[in-house]
């Protein structure tokens, strides 16, 4: 079903949930501590919305001010499959969360995998944005079972789409090999659901101090045992829509290198079947 255009209602919120401490420092061989991601809480008086990752941080979707008990509920795709979706029967179908973080590994200037060809980021994120999507799993409809397999581990937050779902789910995209980037990665900083035109932004500019705000959708599986494989349980996070949404002055200090290129086999996502956004639309949105 095509997305319908969408509108942006204020965040639930008006007052900024508890910030956490910035953890300290740690080993050059520990993973990277990130920046603060989550940019001061916008104000909603005045003229001048939020914009760029404040506009994110902002939306009633980011997974730091969504209310799964309030309005959501996990759906089942197929037998052994569910994937977060609204609670109320409406045609917005599964929930597009909001994740911001800084990028330290990805794949998104191709497909190419030493398995099936996919897209493939991996974000650091903050210890409040770490808890919410573990805190969404841990409610999920596998929290009965065992070994159950989670796209977080400590502050890594894990994103990957198959290279055949973007084929099959956007009529657009039927033709996109495993050569080609990632067909839905745009500008952000400039965003704040006025409704301006959707701006590429080239995956070769990422860098590992790029902050992005990615739209995913949460879904679980169930692989059952066949032959020597012992089967799988577990949740993955899709790779919808990315947005790079970099603070300038991190911008002109970066330097210019190649993107850590991540081999490891993606989880199985579900994707979504509405198309996604495309460059040269209105960038609207809807929580």
């Amino acid at each position: 079903m095509p997305r319908q255009k969408r509108s942006v209602p204020l965040p639930r919120a008006s007052t900024p949930p508890p910030s956490t401490p910035p953890p300290p420092s740690t080993p050059a061989s520990s993973a990277v501590v990130p920046p603060d991601l989550s940019p001061s809480w916008p104000s909603l008086s005045g003229d001048t919305p939020p914009k760029g990752a404040s506009f994110f941080r902002a939306r009633g979707s980011n997974v730091l001010n969504f209310v799964p008990d309030l309005d959501a509920v996990w759906k089942e795709i197929f037998r052994g499959s569910s994937i977060l979706s609204w609670k109320l029967d409406d045609d917005r179908g599964s929930v597009d969360l909001v994740v911001i973080g800084r990028l330290s590994r990805w794949t998104l200037a191709s497909a190419q995998s030493d398995y099936e060809p996919s897209y493939r980021a991996e974000l650091e994120v903050d210890d409040d944005t770490a808890s919410a999507l573990r805190a969404l799993c841990d409610n999920g409809p596998l929290n009965d079972a065992d070994s159950v397999h989670y796209p977080i581990v400590g502050r890594t937050a894990v994103f990957s789409t198959k290279l055949r779902n973007i084929q099959k789910s956007d009529i657009l995209q039927a033709h996109l090999t495993a050569n080609d980037p990632f067909p839905y990665l745009y500008h952000g900083s400039d965003m704040d659901g006025s409704g301006p035109d959707l701006l590429d932004f080239p995956a070769t500019l990422l860098t590992a101090s790029s902050v992005v705000a990615i739209e995913t959708n949460i879904s679980s599986y169930t692989m059952p045992p066949k032959g020597q494989f012992l089967g799988r349980t577990g949740y993955s996070m899709s790779l919808r829509e990315v947005y790079d949404v970099t603070p300038p002055d991190m911008m002109s200090s970066a330097l210019t290198e190649p993107s850590p290129v991540s081999r490891k086999r993606p989880g199985v996502g579900l994707v979504s079947p509405r198309r996604n956004k495309q460059a040269g639309q209105p960038a609207v949105f809807s929580d």
